[in-house]
């Protein structure tokens, strides 16, 4: 057990979910996971919104843009979403989880298990955003993911703000420091002892509950020698355009703005063209 549990088995059937404030060690957790679930021959794709995961078990780094083509590969991976805004990086996964689900619904030969790990999960699965229309595709991924052999860990630094059924759905949980009031009730929901003990925890140090039973884990820093790999993003110009509206394919706003402009101004002068012809047709 290298001093701290995971049940790999039930991981595949359920998930996994980390909570903790920022540097109370979740991330550093959630690689010492993907190390495991790599061992055992499970595919690993992170989403990973604030370049976490540079220093990880992750083969391979892809950077990739609002431009760039979905790319979904056979090796465990690192999706750098760190340049697109909040809205583009939730396109991004809601496409990819998308694509994933249709590829594996026609594959019927290759299922190899694979594990999506959703960094910041409260961007991509807010609290009541199962009964939004926006979140559909990942929510098909939680619930019905598993007849399919993708299954996915969710860590987030604001527990409380984490859709309440994604989080139920997953049997193991580790629970670290916070002093996040909301936080600390509801997750006061979820284990056996005194919630206000997350608030003494140190870093490394988490409350694990699956079942019920509830314990105090400690997990070791996570280190490695090995460079990863970047991969260059493939383009995909004929993307819709960023969502501030800066750039259409690759034309500035303004200059776009000037071609519409001219546009109007010929349709205007051939209306009143054609309402001198009718004036004089008339007389």
């Amino acid at each position: 057990m290298d001093g701290w549990p995971l049940d790999i088995d039930e991981a595949l059937k359920s998930g996994l979910f980390i909570s903790g404030t920022s540097g109370s060690g979740k991330t550093n957790l959630a690689k010492l996971i993907a190390q495991r679930l790599m061992n055992e021959g499970v595919t690993v794709y992170v989403f990973d919104p604030s370049q976490a995961w540079h220093d990880s078990p992750i083969p391979q780094i892809i950077k990739v843009g609002a431009y760039d083509a979905t790319r979904i590969f056979e090796g465990s991976t690192v999706y750098d979403i760190s340049l697109m805004y909040v809205q583009q990086q939730r396109e991004y996964v809601e496409r990819f989880c998308r694509e994933l689900f249709q590829q594996r619904v026609c594959d019927l030969q290759s299922r190899s298990p694979i594990f999506l790990v959703f960094e910041e999960a409260q961007l991509y699965l807010p609290e009541g955003g199962s009964r939004s229309k926006a979140f559909q595709e990942l929510y098909r991924i939680i619930t019905v993911g598993r007849n399919y052999n993708i299954r996915y860990m969710l860590i987030t630094q604001f527990a409380a703000l984490v859709d309440k059924t994604c989080v139920k759905m997953t049997k193991q949980r580790y629970f670290g420091y916070s002093d996040e009031l909301n936080d600390v009730r509801y997750i006061a929901n979820f284990i056996d002892i005194e919630a206000h003990k997350l608030v003494i925890l140190k870093i490394g140090e988490f409350l694990y509950d699956y079942g019920k039973q509830t314990k105090l884990i400690h997990t070791p820093p996570y280190h490695t020698r090995e460079k990863p790999n970047f991969i260059k993003p493939v383009s995909q110009p004929e993307n819709p355009a960023w969502t501030a509206g800066a750039i259409v394919k690759g034309q500035p706003t303004n200059q776009k703005s000037w071609e519409n402009a001219a546009r109007n101004l010929i349709m205007i002068f051939w209306l009143i063209i054609f309402l001198i012809l009718l004036a004089i047709i008339r007389h």
